[in-house]
């Protein structure tokens, strides 16, 4: 909360002071143009004293200087510079003298950084960038930044992913009285490792959506069962689809250590699938990502009647299925965007 004055007094408008000045003259009293302005009788008298005390009975607002800054330009700059060198500090450690040469109030301080537009947001949180990975991102990003819808169309974007049962990934907001916070109802529970999980792989291109793969219950995803499940089946199938459609097809996928294996390549080199060279570490780039992300806001609704693994594949592939052509389209145009935002970004992480 910021300063507040002692009084709260204010300077009536030039309209009020100048309809109370045309009443005296006329020969109101101070009563009777109390009742005609609603303006309280000592105002009123003290409005028609500082009248008659000015040559040409003209309304002047009164100077008010408020109360001084607690820092001047100088100390205002420093504190600034510090914050920005240093944005995980907190209000009580920037309110010490130490960054602005003045002890200052956390409020105070919280005052002049919103003037200077520093606000406290939550968090976000992104993978870890390595200088290397920043120039593997920039180099390529600047190459698909300039990709048209046309080029975009031919690129089969593919992920695996995990979906956990019981889990909820809708944003952790409750609304509830104080005192209520450990009630059960208000409860967000957590579970031990162990939980049931699965595995699932998609693919998506500006025009086609292909079949979702959902791993057997305890089978993990590596280069026999990637080759076997993916390159095999659907994932073939939705290249050819995409190949026979656009004229040509690129194989986008990350550099999981499954991918760049041996077996791998020469599986894809077999099927005659074209790479899309992809830098390390960017699930930002990625557009299925958006996605998978719709469908684990969707399950999230859905959790409480989802008992075992059977039926979560069942709702896996359902929701997979109802996700329309509008829900991809948008994000996968959104590709050359996201690259453009990394080159501004010098490398660095996306908003995606």
């Amino acid at each position: 909360m910021g300063y507040r004055p002692i009084s709260d007094r204010k300077e009536h408008a030039p309209e009020v002071v100048s309809v109370i000045w045309a009443l005296h003259c006329i020969g109101y009293s101070s009563s009777k143009i109390r009742e005609e302005t609603k303006v309280p009788k000592s105002t009123v008298t003290s409005i028609i004293r500082r009248l008659r005390k000015t040559p040409d009975h003209q309304w002047k607002q009164a100077i008010r200087t408020g109360r001084p800054p607690k820092l001047d330009e100088r100390a205002e700059r420093r504190l600034v510079r510090y914050m920005a060198a240093n944005p995980f500090s907190t209000l009580a450690q920037l309110s010490t003298p130490g960054k602005s040469g003045y002890r200052l109030h956390p409020n105070t301080t919280r005052r002049y950084l919103a003037k200077n537009e520093y606000y406290a947001f939550k968090l976000r949180r992104k993978l870890y960038l390595s200088k290397s990975y920043k120039q593997q991102r920039l180099r390529l990003c600047r190459i698909y930044r300039h990709l048209k819808p046309e080029d975009i169309a031919i690129i089969c974007f593919t992920d695996e992913s995990t979906f956990e049962l019981g889990i909820d990934t809708t944003p952790p907001w409750i609304r509830r009285r104080y005192g209520e916070a450990y009630e059960s109802k208000n409860l967000k529970p957590t579970f031990k490792s162990g939980r049931s999980s699965i595995g699932v792989w998609g693919g998506i291109s500006l025009n086609f959506k292909a079949n979702l793969v959902v791993l057997p219950r305890g089978a993990r995803m590596n280069s026999k069962t990637y080759t076997r499940l993916v390159l095999n089946e659907d994932g073939g199938d939705f290249y050819q689809r995409v190949m026979e459609h656009e004229g040509d097809a690129v194989w986008m996928e990350d550099n999981a250590s499954y991918h760049a294996s041996k077996m791998t390549t020469a599986h894809r080199q077999a099927l005659g699938i074209i790479t899309l060279e992809w830098p390390a570490q960017s699930p930002d780039l990625n557009p299925i990502e958006n996605l998978w992300r719709i469908m684990k806001l969707r399950i999230s609704k859905r959790r409480h009647r989802i008992h075992n693994i059977q039926e979560m594949e069942a709702v896996l592939r359902e929701e997979w299925d109802k996700l329309t052509p509008g829900d991809w389209k948008k994000v996968v145009l959104s590709f050359a965007k996201r690259c453009a935002e990394c080159v501004k970004n010098k490398g660095g992480a996306t908003h995606y």
